[in-house]
């Protein structure tokens, strides 16, 4: 998932929106831009000392919901998950703006064939290794989890006591490798989660489960491994042997010195040849009238691959850890090749083609605390030996009954 360093980026809010009441003409317009990505403040702050005809104060959340949006009333709004049939029936149409290259990024239209939201960021699975004795991986982009169990039985190793010491990788470990399959053979649970398919999400766990006995012998094993020893980085477990395998996110690999990355290499998860798209950040305007012309400039301008090109340097010349556009890969292409490897050169050889990528939406509201708080807690559960056997819309429904009181 992009990682969203919300409490980060509020002191610059403030800062930010003193500078433009002080510099606010009369003749100025003035929008409002509801976000809930911490590298936006700066998209605004460039915009505004670009444009000073222009006013937009910027109003973060956690999360966006539809509740928020008809709270703060925004002009332009941008998010992770905003793809959710209640908030594009907020959203206007845009006129007169060029939807990027990423074609598989799946983008709403209104009925008349105008795009509602345009995706401006992505972020994919990521599985690390050693590239200590040459590549670890077979593929060049990406790796398969048939691959990531083969190669663990060349890797394991067991102590006198027949206790495991070296293990490759296991879906335990991280409930986003359970979730980048999950989405990928049952895309469908976004418009079911209400009522979710219970032949297909006991399929997934029976799936994740033989995954786990393959490598490890038994959920009990794998779980006394887990606690033994990954209290460490994974990375350092792979420098170190310990480990084969891990999953990570391009927010996680930003962190990451490269003293450590220079012993690692990369590979996209990809299920049946596909890789799944697990969060996309999308901008769309509620604007209408005058306003709506300029809360579409403000995209129009976003989408350049010049400014998406001066907000990554902006940033990293802050010494901010985002990782490239808006915490992800851009949607154009050249923004990928030519900015975002200039920093992480690794990715020169993993920019995705068009036909690996797999996209999904739309979501229901609220789908990263969804993620976060009943899809993952399910998976490590129904994977623990510890765990307690519960469905998926068991434990929904609980989470429904408990968290839906939520409030920005």
């Amino acid at each position: 998932m992009l990682n969203k360093i919300k409490s980060v980026f509020s002191m610059l809010i403030i800062i930010i929106t003193v500078m433009q009441i002080s510099s606010c003409g009369k003749n100025t317009v003035e929008l409002t831009l509801l976000t809930d990505n911490p590298g936006i403040a700066a998209a605004v702050e460039m915009y505004n000392a670009e444009n000073p005809d222009v006013f937009i104060t910027l109003h973060t959340a956690d999360f966006i919901e539809l509740s928020v949006i008809e709270s703060v009333n925004p002009d332009i709004v941008i998010g992770s998950y905003i793809y959710s049939d209640g908030i594009t029936g907020r959203l206007a149409p845009l006129k007169n703006i060029h939807v990027p290259e990423y074609g598989s990024i799946t983008v709403p239209y209104s009925k008349n064939g105008e795009p509602l939201l345009i995706p401006l960021s992505f972020a994919l699975p990521i599985i690390t290794g050693s590239n200590k004795n040459g590549s670890s991986f077979s593929g060049a982009v990406t790796v398969a989890p048939e691959e990531l169990m083969e190669k663990n039985s060349g890797f394991i190793k067991y102590n006198r006591k027949k206790i495991i010491t070296n293990l490759g990788f296991s879906p335990l470990w991280n409930p986003e490798t359970g979730y980048s399959v999950l989405i990928s053979v049952y895309p469908e649970i976004t418009d079911s989660i209400e009522a979710p398919d219970e032949k297909k999400s006991t399929e997934l766990i029976n799936y994740l489960k033989s995954w786990q006995t393959e490598i490890a012998g038994s959920p009990e094993d794998d779980e006394k491994f887990n606690k033994k020893y990954r209290y460490i980085p994974d990375e350092i477990l792979i420098i170190e042997g310990r480990i084969q395998f891990a999953q990570t996110n391009f927010a996680n690999w930003a962190l990451l010195p490269d003293t450590v990355k220079k012993n690692l290499e990369l590979r996209y998860l990809a299920v049946n040849g596909k890789i799944p798209v697990i969060e996309t950040v999308y901008g769309g305007i509620t604007a209408k009238g005058k306003k709506s012309v300029y809360s579409e400039s403000f995209l129009k301008w976003l989408i350049k691959p010049e400014n998406q090109a001066g907000l990554i340097r902006k940033l990293k010349q802050d010494g901010s850890k985002i990782f490239g556009f808006l915490g992800g890969l851009s949607t154009i292409e050249k923004v990928n090749q030519e900015v975002i490897c200039s920093y992480y050169p690794e990715f020169i050889s993993l920019l995705p083609e068009n036909y690996y990528i797999k996209s999904s939406g739309p979501y229901p509201e609220l789908w990263e605390r969804i993620t976060a708080e009943v899809i993952y807690p399910w998976i490590v559960s129904e994977l623990s030996c510890s765990g307690r056997e519960v469905t998926l819309q068991e434990l929904y429904k609980k989470w429904s009954l408990t968290s839906l009181n939520y409030s920005f």
